[in-house]
């Protein structure tokens, strides 16, 4: 299965996660290479819904799963 980066709670080393630390606390955010770079995110509790959801069917073994973010984030 694969995800892309994670963020949520209990979400310690994300990249995103520092830089939404940094945006609460009103303090520049600290973002991982340039500002325009595109990334995907998944909201934790999301994506351990949808893989236990597949977990759940007896065709989804053996197989290569894709769990999507909610799109792109940029820095900006």
């Amino acid at each position: 299965m694969n995800l892309p980066d994670f963020y949520g709670p209990y979400v310690h080393t994300s990249t995103l996660q520092q830089a939404l630390s940094d945006a609460v606390r009103g303090k520049a955010m600290n973002w991982i290479g340039a500002a325009d770079t595109e990334r995907e995110y998944v909201y934790v509790p999301d994506a351990m819904a949808m893989a236990a959801e597949l977990a759940t069917y007896d065709q989804a073994y053996d197989e290569h799963w894709i769990i999507p973010g909610a799109g792109p984030l940029t820095g900006r």
